[in-house]
């Protein structure tokens, strides 16, 4: 069996190891301009958010809050059902698209960190910004959205990126 110091030193080496090769991040949220906030409820398939974007701009997203969907019989937060953090939305979570284009795009909570693809050790990192895909308004809505007397409340918090 090994020393226990042994491991933590051996475990303290690998981490900083491999996050000493992991490189800053080119974007990050910008501290100046206001956060849009916006409050989704599930009565409608979309929710313009009244925010201009161009191809290439980056956001930053987060969001909390949980929705009951009568017809599926359950509640479920923005990563929805059997959603994984940085892996995939589930049925009901959050997405969003850029009005005018088909393109929709997984976003899901993002408030905690997301885990290292293909990383040797465990490692997480903080949730990168969303690139977006076309120029017009963005617009945010819900994974497979069915109408229905649905319940609840997404409140999503979208910060404009500034490359570092």
């Amino acid at each position: 069996m090994e020393h226990p110091i042994l491991l933590c030193v051996t475990s303290f080496f690998a981490l900083t190891t491999a996050c000493s090769v992991m490189k800053p991040p080119k974007t990050m949220p910008d501290a100046i301009a206001p956060p849009a906030v916006v409050q989704m409820i599930p009565n409608q398939a979309w929710t313009d958010t009244g925010l201009a974007v161009r191809k290439g701009d980056s956001l930053f997203f987060s969001a909390i809050g949980e929705i009951h969907w009568s017809e599926r019989q359950s509640t479920v937060g923005p990563d929805g059902i059997k959603g994984l953090p940085g892996w995939t939305v589930g049925t009901g979570g959050l997405v969003g698209r850029v009005a005018g284009t088909s393109k929709v795009f997984d976003i899901g909570a993002r408030t905690q960190p997301f885990p290292v693809k293909n990383a040797r050790v465990h490692l997480w990192y903080p949730p990168p910004p969303i690139t977006m895909p076309g120029e017009g308004t963005l617009l945010l809505g819900f994974k497979r959205f069915e109408p229905g007397p649905h319940s609840g409340v997404f409140e999503v918090t979208i910060r404009r990126g500034r490359r570092s």
